[in-house]
């Protein structure tokens, strides 16, 4: 399975070489997914993204800029009914070397999420 994902974070707060200041990101990725079989009406599933992520920082030497991001994932599939499936995952993203400039060209950011969503699946 595959998919492209467009994800944004809205500021929050960060702190970095004794600095503090807000970041938000809007991530880009690509993404594969592989099925490890059904077991009781339940698909587990791992997978990978590799991408982009825009960061944009305030408060300390602000600036944006574009850097790599990537991310791991890790859930379960149910099917509610034909073509429609309940989805539950973890995901790791993390975004490096935004680009940033003065001195923050090292900056990085990391999440864990938990999603939860519902699939619907062409014939």
């Amino acid at each position: 399975r595959l998919d492209l994902t467009a994800d944004y974070r809205s500021a929050a707060d960060v702190s970095f070489r004794g600095l503090s200041g807000e970041a938000s990101a809007t991530t880009l990725l690509a993404n594969a997914y592989l099925d490890l079989g059904t077991w009781y009406g339940v698909t587990p599933y791992v997978g990978a993204g590799l991408g982009g992520a825009h960061v944009s920082l305030s408060g300390l030497g602000a600036g944006e800029g574009w850097g790599f991001a990537w991310a791991a994932m890790a859930g379960g599939t149910v099917t509610l009914a034909p073509n429609w499936q309940l989805v539950l995952g973890y995901r790791y993203v993390r975004t490096e070397n935004a680009g940033l400039g003065g001195g923050l060209s090292d900056f990085s950011q990391a999440a864990h999420e938990v999603r939860l969503g519902v699939r619907y699946l062409f014939d």
